[in-house]
């Protein structure tokens, strides 16, 4: 509070607490179309590791393996290794039964 109050603000260099995205692993809870453009705006645009997940894992050497910006993806069945896997997760699931 005396830092806000004399406007004084710790670089992040300077706050041992502080994370930068690319440190971070970003899950993508859903990888249809809508996924691909979140994982690919963290993965490209900012420089964080991005693993997915969806209903089921593709078989190794699918096109849909790891797509561009994807470190790795489960399936819906690996949930809590997903999750583990994670400093943050974006749900992009879709609205359906």
């Amino acid at each position: 509070m005396a830092r806000q109050r004399s406007g004084t603000w710790l670089h992040s260099r300077d706050n041992p607490g502080f994370r930068r995205l690319p440190s971070l692993t970003i899950g993508v809870l859903g990888m249809g179309d809508i996924g691909g453009c979140v994982a690919k705006a963290f993965g490209a645009g900012f420089g964080a590791r991005v693993v997915g997940c969806r209903s089921a894992r593709p078989p190794p050497g699918s096109p849909d393996a790891a797509p561009p910006f994807v470190a790795e993806v489960f399936g819906v069945d690996e949930l809590p290794s997903f999750l583990g896997a994670c400093d943050y997760v974006v749900s992009v699931l879709p609205s359906t039964p």
